[in-house]
C-alpha cells in the first residue's frame, strides 16, 4: 500500500493515499481512505497528538472501542448515515483493526515507528453469519407463487 503524508512534513496521521496501489482497485483505496479519515476524525476529537510516534495500544484499543460500543458513531446526521447508527458488528470492527494493521505496518516500513502500536492489540476474527436455506415445504411455496404469477401475466391477450 503507497500512502502519502504532508509535503514536508514527518506525519503520516494525516494520509491520503497518493497513488492506486498496484492491484488494488478503486473501491479498495476508498476503502482504506475511509476507514483513515474516520480514525483521524476521532483522534482529533480526543484532543490526541497528531505525531504518530506518540500513539500508543491504548489509543488504538480506545478507537477501536468507540467502533464496537458507539451508537451514532463519526457524529453523522443525514442521508448516508444510517450504516453508522447502532451498534457496530464483531465484523466491522475487525474491518477497522485491518485498516490500522496496514497503515500500521507502512509507518513500520518507512521507519517512522520501530514498532506497530497494534503488536499488542488483538481482535478476534468475526465468525460468518450462517444463512438458513429453505426447507422443502418453503420451495414448493414459491414456486407455486412464480406458477401462478407466469399463468396470470403470461396468458396471451385475446
Amino acid at each position: 500500500m503507497v500512502w502519502d503524508h504532508e509535503v514536508g512534513g514527518s506525519n503520516p496521521l494525516t494520509p491520503t493515499i497518493a497513488s492506486k496501489p498496484k492491484g488494488s482497485s478503486p473501491h479498495t483505496v476508498e476503502y482504506y481512505r475511509g476507514i483513515l479519515s474516520r480514525f483521524l476524525w476521532y483522534a482529533e476529537s480526543q484532543g490526541w497528538s497528531d505525531d504518530v510516534r506518540l500513539l500508543n495500544e491504548w489509543h488504538i484499543r480506545q478507537f477501536l472501542g468507540y467502533v464496537g460500543t458507539e451508537v451514532n458513531r463519526w457524529a453523522r446526521k443525514g442521508n448516508g448515515s444510517e450504516s453508522s447508527l447502532g451498534k457496530a458488528s464483531p465484523r466491522t470492527v475487525h474491518h477497522y483493526y485491518s485498516g490500522l494493521h496496514a497503515f500500521f505496518n507502512w509507518v513500520v516500513r518507512e521507519d517512522f515507528l520501530a514498532e506497530t502500536p497494534l503488536a499488542k492489540v488483538k481482535v478476534s476474527k468475526s465468525k460468518p453469519k450462517v444463512v438458513q436455506p429453505y426447507s422443502g415445504e418453503q420451495i414448493q411455496k414459491m414456486l407455486k407463487v412464480c406458477e401462478y404469477d407466469c399463468h396470470w401475466t403470461l396468458k396471451p391477450a385475446t
